[in-house]
């Protein structure tokens, strides 16, 4: 009888207890199955568990909800970096582009002045006025190279689709945008491509690629500016079926301690207020958007960094 009365409903307790899941949105209340409808102790227990349980529930809830607000919060300062880095970089580039767009100024002052002595002249050479209309072409062109790539690097080019890029197309829009800017600080800047590789395409979100190869140069010029005879190469070349382009400069490399965290977001090497650590951890996303890979070469005497791309067909 007591077995009837009692220990049975004790051991459902028992069970209902081991199996219950508080980490439930809604977990499962208890029900004993007793035929009597008296309160007594038993009553008292189960409505007890069953308070439990529902302040748990609401508990849960009201942790999920702190949750989902703490993802939003975290979602939304990660962006604020994202965007926060490239604007840096961009910052940065900005400043070299406005000497870029300065020394053509200058340079397309002095031929409309030639020109207009020209024309006051009774007479005048006509090769010589064709030569300084020929420089303003040409430099008019080369700021319009300057202005568009950093429009196309400006972009945020992730939800682009993919398309085939030659790598010569890639290596002049990178080199229009920074060439310039790296030999004014006194820096040696040299691209190698041989003609098999540039007539080479790859499958591509062209504005992140060059978005990466842009940060890496900037990172070498950060780096070895100081130097006594500082250079950067670009290099692209082909390795099976592989594209791989490389920035080198004359640093004497990375140690293996900063090595380890480089790629980690929010790690720099650079001074407060200059980098933001976030250059290398996006760029190597998007490498990997790109299903392919950016590396430290370690083989490499100086500082050598690689992006590896599938070679399509």
């Amino acid at each position: 009888i007591f077995r009837y009365f009692v220990t049975n409903h004790l051991e459902s307790i028992v069970s209902y207890l081991q199996r219950l899941d508080l980490t439930s949105a809604n977990p499962k209340r208890l029900k004993l199955e007793r035929h009597r409808q008296d309160e007594d102790e038993l009553s008292y227990l189960e409505l007890s568990i069953n308070q439990m349980v529902g302040r748990v529930k609401e508990l849960n809830a009201k942790q999920r909800e702190t949750i989902k607000e703490q993802e939003k919060t975290i979602y939304i300062q990660k962006a604020a970096s994202i965007n926060s880095a490239r604007l840096a970089s961009l910052g940065e580039m900005a400043a070299n582009i406005a000497h870029e767009i300065n020394n053509p100024l200058t340079i397309l002052s002095f031929c409309s002045k030639k020109i207009t002595w020209f024309v006051n002249q009774d007479e005048f050479n006509k090769e010589r006025l064709n030569h300084f209309s020929n420089m303003i072409s040409r430099t008019i062109l080369r700021m319009v190279r300057t202005v568009e790539g950093l429009k196309k690097l400006s972009r945020d080019a992730q939800n682009d689709d993919s398309a085939l890029v030659d790598v010569k197309t890639i290596i002049q829009g990178v080199t229009d945008t920074c060439c310039f800017s790296i030999a004014y600080k006194g820096i040696n800047f040299e691209t190698e491509v041989d003609g098999d590789t540039e007539e080479l395409a790859v499958r591509c979100k062209e504005v992140q690629i060059s978005q990466i190869l842009v940060n890496l140069l900037n990172n070498s010029v950060e780096a070895i500016r100081k130097d006594e005879a500082p250079w950067i190469k670009l290099e692209a070349k082909k390795e099976g079926e592989e594209l791989n382009i490389s920035v080198q400069d004359s640093g004497n490399g990375i140690s293996k301690e900063i090595e380890e965290k480089i790629f980690e977001p929010f790690y720099t090497t650079k001074e407060i207020g200059v980098g933001t650590g976030l250059g290398l951890s996006i760029s190597a996303k998007m490498a990997r958007e790109n299903d392919g890979e950016l590396y430290l070469d370690r083989t490499s005497q100086n500082t050598k960094f690689v992006l590896r791309l599938p070679l399509s067909h």
